[in-house]
């Protein structure tokens, strides 16, 4: 459809980089390929990349009711996203896409032509909004995973006016505790293009400030926290400040979640001297003693919290509405009250920092469609703070940063500029969204087996068969896997179908599980320099000499050099076990 034909809000070029070639591009080329890549395919800074399959759903407010405009995969070419998506598998799957932004299984409509881009919105005045839920996916490996917002083109005022917010779209079904069949209390699923409050926020605030902490980089994790209505304080989470109540007993119900308001702020202010909440300003710290113990373990008591206020929030009347905080505790949850005995529930993946606000006046909800943090009641602007309650959680372990291939994840973000934002004339916004992701090996370690012996990533040896993983640079980068029957074995490029330009990762034994292979060594090394012949420069004895000597992984598997691995591993054969093993 021709531009000149578009309505006052127009759909152009936004995210930078789509349709280019190589990987770690926006929205683009292999999918949303991840890593950033040199022209030899060998991540930067050592990093292999694991491709992600992107999808997405985009909806537009247009000041009555919300409106689908964008999808892919759209088949149907209805501005609604497809049931049924292949991610990873076969020729016909997401990841395969080279351009999605130009597929053929984008809508075309007259919103959005074949090749324009995800975000990027002309003419736009007060009481716009817009919404787009990507799901994530990485194919073939576990990757470690990181959202940004590279690129950012909007107008000054416009980036202060407008509100925003990007949050985990992960509806609380797993640690709901108590609700009905279907785990399903108010409506939601995950991915619904709706903010539930039970959902965990990465950044909300102006959408400068929203922006700006995605063009640092988010990492993502596998399992973010989300709240229920049915959370136990001392179960889901810790309160601070907390009272024990029984002191005969130390389990969850011995204790009782408390409130700092004007009445007690003074006990846990440490600098500067603060009477009263209206009163917080930027750089007040907290001190909050903890009560009680981390699982009923006497020998852990919970630890000290402290909070600075790095930013005071205020609507236009001058009164505390909100506050960006700083922690050395990781929060879940901040319940902040306002007036008339209200309560807005703010709920983090175990964040350092974040921002909290108040509650809303009207009963607004943060979906609404005309809400402002600078407008007052008769908009359903927020109402003044009164007190609030920290909730502080386990911290995030190194599984949690490495997101299986086998997981689909949703990220939901929201943009709106108040109907009472004053603008001079209609504006224009445009942003770029990029997934990357790199190689990780499970629980974050390379673990060392004495069955496998790697001559640098360039040739394996083992007494088992398996599975061996290997990195090809070929079309934009990629991960394959050999199969390997017979055992013992050595072998690496040339052999089992891995190419001479093939980057050997791991090898996956039948009995004995992964081992990995340095990959950061091997990407920083490059592929042209392991010499097959000569492996002292990686740590394996030059008398071995696995790499290219005849015999070598049946001597060494049988019980020769040195005993051989694990003392003999009787060159077993895929599916069978030891004789002597119980």
């Amino acid at each position: 459809m021709s531009k000149d034909t578009n309505r006052h809000i127009t759909r152009r070029n936004v995210l930078a980089g789509i349709g280019a070639t190589g990987i770690g591009t926006a929205v683009g080329t292999y999918g949303v390929a991840a890593g950033e890549n040199d022209s030899n395919g060998k991540g930067k800074n050592g990093y292999i990349p694991v491709p992600v399959a992107v999808d997405w759903q985009e909806s537009f407010y247009n000041g009555k009711k919300w409106k689908k405009i964008d999808a892919f995969p759209d088949k149907n070419n209805d501005g609604k996203q497809d049931k049924d998506i292949n991610y990873c598998d076969g020729d016909k799957a997401l990841v395969n896409v080279d351009d999605p932004l130009s597929s053929k299984w984008r809508t075309d409509n007259k919103y959005t032509d074949p090749g324009d881009p995800l975000i990027n919105f002309h003419g736009l005045k007060p009481g716009s909004r817009g919404e787009v839920t990507l799901s994530y996916h990485l194919c073939e490996t576990p990757g470690k995973t990181w959202l940004k917002a590279p690129k950012v083109k909007a107008h000054k005022k416009f980036l202060h006016e407008a509100r925003a917010r990007v949050w985990y779209d992960e509806y609380p079904q797993n640690n709901v505790m108590a609700s009905n069949e279907n785990n399903n209390f108010d409506g939601g699923y995950p991915g619904d293009n709706k903010y539930q409050g039970y959902e965990p926020i990465i950044a909300q605030g102006s959408l400068k400030h929203v922006m700006s902490k995605l063009e640092e980089g988010v990492q993502l994790s596998e399992n973010p926290y989300v709240a229920s209505p049915y959370d136990k304080e001392g179960i889901n989470y810790w309160a601070y400040p907390r009272k024990h109540i029984d002191k005969g007993r130390i389990g969850y119900d011995a204790y009782k979640p408390g409130w700092i308001t004007d009445k007690n702020i003074k006990k846990y202010v440490k600098k500067p001297k603060v009477h009263k909440i209206q009163n917080l300003r930027d750089g007040t710290k907290f001190h909050i003693p903890g009560v009680g113990y981390w699982a009923k373990n006497k020998d852990k008591p919970l630890p000290d919290l402290y909070i600075k206020i790095k930013k005071v929030i205020k609507n236009k009347k001058g009164k505390v509405v909100g506050f960006r905080w700083k922690s050395n505790l990781p929060i879940c949850r901040i319940k902040v009250a306002g007036t008339d005995d209200t309560k807005k529930l703010n709920v983090y993946d175990r964040a350092r920092s974040g921002t909290a606000f108040a509650p809303r006046y009207h009963d607004h909800d943060d979906h609404d469609h005309d809400d402002h943090d600078h407008d007052d009641h008769k908009h359903g602007g927020r109402r003044p703070m009164t007190g609030f309650t920290f909730g502080a959680c386990g911290d995030h372990d190194e599984d949690d940063w490495c997101i299986e291939n086998s997981n689909t994840g949703y990220i939901g973000f929201e943009w709106w500029l108040p109907k009472h934002a004053k603008l001079e004339k209609k504006t224009k916004f445009k942003a770029n969204f990029d997934f990357k992701a790199k190689f990780c090996p499970p629980n974050g370690d390379i673990p060392v087996s004495t069955n496998v012996q790697f001559c640098g990533c360039g040739q394996v040896c083992a007494c088992e068969g398996g599975t061996i993983y290997y990195y090809r640079p070929q079309m934009g980068g990629s991960i394959a896997t050999a199969e390997v029957e017979d055992a013992p074995f050595c072998g690496g490029r040339g052999d089992f179908g891995i190419p001479q330009s093939g980057q050997i990762i791991a090898f996956e034994g039948d009995e004995s599980g992964m081992t990995f292979c340095n990959p950061t060594e091997c990407a920083s090394n490059g592929l042209d320099k392991f010499d097959r012949d000569n492996c002292d420069a990686y740590g394996l004895p030059s008398s071995a000499g696995p790499c290219n000597a005849s015999g070598f992984a049946e001597r060494y598997c049988n019980g020769g050099m040195n005993g051989g691995m694990n003392g003999g591993m009787n060159g077993k054969k895929k599916g069978k076990k030891n004789d002597n093993e119980s």
